[in-house]
């Protein structure tokens, strides 16, 4: 098995070790290492011990994607497969931990942890709010352990070299809150310490205070990461069109044929009328991208942008912001579960990208100040190398 390197505009590359778990790679932004290779526990086994079944390496338009599984050569054989799918400055990762029968298990599990070195000089977090809508905390000096409990969806580190990273819970908020085993374990966390040579941020998914044995199943957490070094933003000096509609998610195309080179479609996502049954169940009533409805609305919306004859003119999205819902149904659970869609939204804006090609403008215009926020459809064809 050969070691994998993925190489963006960025300029960063990240390196896939095919002789480890240890998922998502290396990265190294302008020269600097800004995290060594992600790490799951269970207990007191680490995935850096585990024995590699496979490393594959895949492309598939813009993105590229890496699986590896393998498994810990001590008692039961807990297994280990993650997936990792990268896009210009974004990772997505799903991680897979399979508890045999007669897994015996203390201490901490750990998910998705990773180790940052050199020097960090701040710290902020997004988390919901009593009204559910999302709060991005200031900028705080890090000169100190910090420890978050219950964990935020994300947090946000600014390097002394000016690049920022953000690591943010996936989809799936109700999964990293429940942990292995709910009624035996302690609540998930997450803690900020320092390291013999920078920091580790460890998200912790569950505590065994005692010897315990969690329900034998495949237990999945998925995160993501985005890397950027802010700048000033691009200036408009095209003339905004604010686009209509003829019914939820479905644009009037009559009137792009009179735009030109000189315009910007700018499309409102929370003016649209979307169904209530597809909104977020916080304060702002925008539409969730974990609910069907709205996917299979912002894909038909894109296709309709595809489909257009006239490809002159630009595109922006304003309001496209994350959001945290309870709504149950918008994961085809008839319950209340926790989740957030910026995961969901990175997802969208990836295949939105590669559908209308690597040369048409795409912009925000009102982003979060965060990594992932800035390289929303950013175009780009990651480099794969042995």
């Amino acid at each position: 098995m050969a070691d994998h390197q993925i190489a963006g505009d960025g300029p960063w590359h990240i390196q896939h070790h095919a002789r480890s778990l240890r998922t998502p790679g290396a990265l190294t932004a302008d020269g600097l290492l800004l995290w060594r290779p992600g790490i799951c526990t269970l207990g007191d086994l680490d995935d850096e011990g585990a024995v590699v079944r496979s490393t594959r390496a895949t492309t598939r338009g813009d993105a590229i994607t890496v699986t590896s599984q393998g498994y810990l050569p001590f008692g039961a054989q807990p297994a280990i497969r993650h997936v990792a799918r990268y896009n210009e400055g974004l990772v997505r990762v799903t991680s897979d931990l399979t508890i045999p029968r007669q897994t015996t298990l203390t201490g901490q599990v750990e998910a998705g942890s990773l180790h940052l070195p050199g020097t960090w000089q701040a710290v902020r977090t997004i988390a919901p709010a009593a009204t559910g809508a999302l709060e991005l905390s200031p900028w705080q000096p890090l000169e100190r352990a910090v420890v978050w409990e219950p964990a935020p969806l994300a947090v946000l580190l600014r390097h002394g070299s000016g690049w920022e990273i953000e690591l943010g819970l996936g989809t799936d908020v109700w999964r990293w809150q429940q942990g292995l085993q709910p009624d035996q374990t302690a609540g998930g966390h997450m803690e900020l310490v320092p390291a013999d040579d920078g920091w580790r941020l460890r998200r912790i998914v569950s505590h065994f205070a005692e010897r315990t044995q969690p329900a034998p199943r495949t237990y999945r957490f998925t995160w993501y990461a985005a890397w950027a070094q802010p700048g000033a933003p691009e200036p408009v000096t095209l003339t905004d069109v604010p686009a209509t509609w003829r019914g939820p998610g479905d644009l009037d195309v009559a009137p792009l044929d009179n735009l030109g080179p000189d315009h910007r479609l700018v499309i409102d996502l929370a003016d649209a009328a979307w169904p209530d049954a597809a909104r977020r169940t916080d304060d702002t009533g925008a539409p969730c991208f974990c609910s069907h409805t709205v996917l299979r609305q912002f894909r038909h919306l894109i296709r309709q942008l595809d489909a257009c004859p006239n490809r002159s003119f630009a595109i922006a999205f304003r309001r496209l912001h994350p959001g945290f819902c309870t709504a149950g149904a918008h994961l085809d659970r008839g319950r209340t579960l926790a989740h957030w869609d910026m995961a969901a939204i990175v997802d969208a804006a990836c295949w939105a990208r590669h559908t209308l090609g690597p040369d048409r403008r795409i912009d925000l215009c009102d982003p979060w100040p965060t990594p992932a926020a800035a390289n929303l459809f950013l175009p780009g064809q990651l480099g794969l190398y042995d």
